[in-house]
């Protein structure tokens, strides 16, 4: 099945010119225009739906952004399952009048994205999620010891959840974000590989074979023992995407500055093995306890996050428990632990809690 999403040939009749005009995984948006002068206040935002009224990005450029001569900007961004269009909004009194667009940028719906390994109860087992934005034919995990013959397959399931799932919670602040700023978070699916050798390393790939460009790149695991050995492991809590004062600014901000401090030394570790230049990772798992995201109802802070702890959930367990920021409504903004218990597994799953044996760990 070919993919839908192909490169635009022609961008006629749009005073905004856009490239690339194909989104896949992340990429880095050059907009160009040559008969526009921002005002004061004017902006060029990212819509995504391209009929969402809303900057659902956050992100978008004013003339304090420019120098004078600029003619073009970029943006970097992420897949979350939406067409883009970036859209030129002049500031008229204290409303904004739409004059300029550009074509629409076709985001694929397909392509597996943010797989995340988890242990299971016994090590002859693996858990591997992903997300698509569409759902999609023979999805699957395929895996085996040697990159190039991935032998064992194991179907997988698909779950999603809407906006009507946050009826059930309620936040005591107004709006109520999760609802106000929900994007759909697409079709979340859930392999287990089974049969798995303790202490070996596997290699797989994701997705549906049917759709072209469906599968993941081939990434690797290592898996553990109950018998002992001597190993390390990471552990940390209130991660996020940001720092609690810059918090304060939702929704019009998403750098994560901030934790990206801690994130880019774990995946600077970690990516000898994610690279297949070492056999064995530097540490076998890692524990996240609580306050995952720090999303608090903005829906693209979740994929903000999993881009961002990317190379670590693909090469070991991304272990999690839950935090207040997370399942509790007030503090969740609405969340109420929804988006936190269909994005992670866990080995005692729908249970909240677990404990597993590890070596000479339990």
């Amino acid at each position: 099945i070919p993919n839908i999403c192909q490169p635009l040939q022609t961008q006629e009749g749009h005073k905004l010119k856009v490239q690339p005009t194909v989104l896949r995984l992340q990429d880095v948006f050059t907009v160009e225009w040559d008969d526009i002068t921002l005002g004061e206040g004017d902006k060029i935002a990212v819509h995504a739906p391209p009929d969402n009224p809303r900057y659902l990005y956050a992100q978008y450029v004013t003339k304090e952004h420019l120098k004078e001569t600029d003619l073009n900007f970029t943006y970097n961004l992420l897949n979350i399952r939406q067409n883009i269009q970036f859209k030129y909004h002049k500031k008229v009194r204290k409303e904004f009048e739409m004059i300029a667009t550009s074509v629409v940028v076709c985001t694929d719906q397909h392509i597996p994205l943010s797989p995340r390994l988890s242990l299971e109860t016994t090590h002859d087992k693996m858990s591997l999620m992903w997300i698509t934005g569409a759902m999609v034919p023979d999805a699957a995990v395929y895996y085996g010891e040697v990159p190039t013959a991935l032998t064992q397959k194991v179907a997988a399931s698909n779950k999603t959840y809407t906006v009507r799932d946050f009826g059930v919670c309620h936040s005591r602040k107004k709006p109520n974000y999760s609802k106000d700023y929900f994007i759909p978070p697409g079709q979340i699916f859930t392999a287990i590989m089974t049969d798995l050798k303790p202490l070996t390393k596997y290699y797989y790939r994701c997705g549906s074979k049917a759709l072209t460009g469906g599968l993941s790149e081939v990434r690797s695991f290592y898996t553990g023992s109950e018998e002992g050995f001597d190993f390390s492991w990471i552990a940390f809590g209130d991660l996020g995407t940001q720092n609690w004062d810059e918090m304060k600014r939702f929704p019009s901000w998403w750098v994560a500055d901030k934790s990206e401090l801690t994130t880019d030394r774990l995946n600077e570790q970690i990516a000898p093995f994610d690279e297949q230049k070492e056999d064995k990772p530097l540490w076998r798992f890692l524990l996240h306890v609580g306050d995952i995201a720090y999303a608090i109802g903005f829906a693209q802070r979740w994929d903000m996050f999993h881009w961002q702890v990317r190379k670590i959930a693909r090469s070991v367990p991304y272990m999690v428990a839950e935090g207040n920021h997370d399942v509790d409504g007030y503090d969740s903004e609405g969340e109420c632990g929804i988006p936190y218990r269909y994005r992670f597994r866990t080995p005692l799953a729908p249970l909240p809690y677990y404990s597993i044996n590890y070596s000479y760990m339990h």
